[in-house]
């Protein structure tokens, strides 16, 4: 018997080996019982299809992010070389800088000590 494509167990018909009592026979128990377990285990079934179904989206899902996430990662160490290099290259005109203060400034006391020198002489 069927109500809206769904097939139900008749309970207050008579069952096919017409029997007067369907709860005593042991026939019709069985086809309950067999209608139930694969109705239930067809609810199971579903259950895990779709759990399935939600775990192969996530790990999808988790694939996208990852290779995100990958590029990321790529794009952040170029980043990282690069400012390393520019760091690096700052770092060399510092110290030229450095190398060219200390050369003048040994320069102006040699000029110092130069002029202090032609004062003293002239006196």
């Amino acid at each position: 018997m069927t109500i809206q494509g769904k097939t139900i167990v008749p309970y207050y018909s008579p069952c096919l080996c017409n029997c007067n009592n369907v709860y005593n026979c042991k026939y019709c128990n069985k086809t309950m019982v067999s209608y139930f377990f694969r109705k239930n285990h067809q609810r199971a079934m579903d259950s895990m299809q779709a759990s399935l179904e939600a775990e192969v989206r996530a790990k999808q899902e988790a694939l996208r992010i990852k290779k995100k996430l990958e590029s990321d990662i790529n794009e952040l160490e170029i980043a990282l070389d690069h400012s390393n290099k520019a760091n690096a290259e700052a770092h060399k005109s510092i110290k030229r800088y450095q190398a060219q203060l200390r050369d003048v400034e040994q320069a102006y006391e040699e000029e110092c000590r130069q002029r202090q020198v032609n004062i003293l002489i002239r006196n």
